[in-house]
């Protein structure tokens, strides 16, 4: 029998692979912070541009879960969901994160507010993938998504201050 199709996929690596990446916000930690638990933020931002949330459920305590379902731009339902690990308000976020349709690829996403200046950096790491091209693909997606939480802290801070 042939090899021809197993050479096709990218061999696990070695390590797992990583990500960090950092973004500052004209926003408080609390606000980001807020972007990140609250179903109704979450709602209007998360995922890159082109994605849209179509259900979001969060349970923002140690061990409670979240579900966030998205439709890509071609329509296509995709689905992530996890456990919040901890939670420090307004400093710190580390959840599991996985995609519905790969529950056996598990990873860890820690996310981090500091205060700088008039605003927040926002620090994510993402952790445990175990090709270099899903940390590679899961970058394009959380830049992508950061210019979506600014364009909502911005429409949010001409509603109600996110």
């Amino acid at each position: 029998m042939s090899n021809a199709a197993s050479n096709l996929s990218e061999p696990v690596a070695s390590e797992p692979q990583s990500l960090e990446l950092k973004r500052t916000f004209p926003a408080s930690c609390e606000q980001l912070y807020r972007c990140f638990i609250d179903r109704e933020h979450v709602a209007q931002w998360f995922g890159p541009t082109g994605v849209t949330c179509t259900d979001v459920a969060i349970d923002a305590r140690p061990g409670g879960q979240y579900r966030i379902a998205m439709a890509n731009a071609a329509g296509n339902p995709v689905v992530v969901l996890g456990r919040f690990l901890e939670l420090d308000p307004p400093r710190k976020i580390c959840m599991t994160w996985a995609w519905e349709s790969q529950p056996q690829a598990e990873t860890r996403v820690t996310v981090r507010f500091d205060p700088v200046g008039d605003g927040s950096l926002l620090t994510l790491r993402h952790e445990q993938f175990e090709t270099a091209s899903a940390s590679r693909a899961h970058t394009e997606g959380w830049e992508s998504s950061f210019d979506c939480l600014a364009a909502h802290l911005g429409a949010a801070s001409g509603a109600d201050g996110a």
